[in-house]
């Protein structure tokens, strides 16, 4: 389950009559000391189970080593602090998680509850950037041969091709230059991150966005592991 599905399973529940809440309790050091929170389960994928807690934050329970992009958003907002259009993940502890009748280590991240996903309504800020964005992709896969978009290897062309149109790109109407400019900056610190965690490339679909209270474009969940992508097509990696 990605963070962007966490966040309209937790937007559906506060519209609707929510399920009673468990106690979700998680270890905070290696001392075996817990915390818990009272918290509704939103929903369940593969390698993460989502809830919303009575504090109105969304708790993500995630099988370690299933998915990097979670403790790379922890890293950015632990490095830089709250950043634009960079969402807050924290690190709050551990747990262990029962995975076809085995036991797993599993993470458990906190974000604030984020409107998702974005819809032109929403903002219309948000959704001139994410249309830059679908360009910025284009323009980036038209770089690439065919044997590149074959290739893992050249991942960090495809995420730097974006972050080159964009800073060559004028300025949608109504978007002032600097909040051009942090948009812009926002998106390249993830492109170079990423590259500290595999084969992570761009993707910006409407459903992976959403926008905060003020209806500033949050980039949720835009990155992917395209090695695992390729090798499920049959490519090398």
């Amino acid at each position: 389950m990605k963070l962007s599905q966490a966040m309209v399973k937790a937007n559906e529940t506060l519209r609707s009559n929510p399920k009673k809440p468990i106690t979700l309790t998680y270890e905070t050091n290696s001392d075996g000391d817990e915390e818990s929170i009272q918290a509704t389960q939103i929903g369940k994928g593969t390698f993460a189970t989502a809830y919303l807690g009575t504090d109105g934050m969304v708790y993500l329970v995630l099988v370690d080593g299933t998915d990097p992009t979670k403790g790379m958003m922890v890293d950015m907002n632990r490095h830089s602090g709250a950043q634009p259009h960079i969402p807050i993940v924290e690190w709050v502890g551990w747990k262990k998680v029962k995975r076809k009748g085995v036991y797993e280590d599993a993470t458990v991240y906190r974000s604030p509850l984020y409107r998702a996903p974005l819809r032109k309504a929403d903002s219309a800020t948000a959704w001139a950037m994410k249309k830059e964005l679908d360009k910025a992709l284009e323009y980036s896969r038209d770089q690439m041969s065919y044997d590149e978009r074959l290739s893992c290897w050249h991942t960090p062309k495809l995420r730097q091709g974006v972050s080159d149109y964009l800073e060559d790109a004028k300025k949608p109407k109504g978007i002032t230059k600097k909040k051009w400019e942090t948009f812009v900056a926002s998106v390249d610190d993830l492109a170079q991150e990423a590259g500290n965690y595999g084969a992570l490339a761009f993707e910006f679909p409407a459903r992976n966005l959403a926008t905060d209270a003020k209806g500033q474009l949050i980039l949720l969940d835009v990155l992917f592991d395209r090695e695992e992508l390729i090798k499920s097509r049959g490519g090398r990696c």
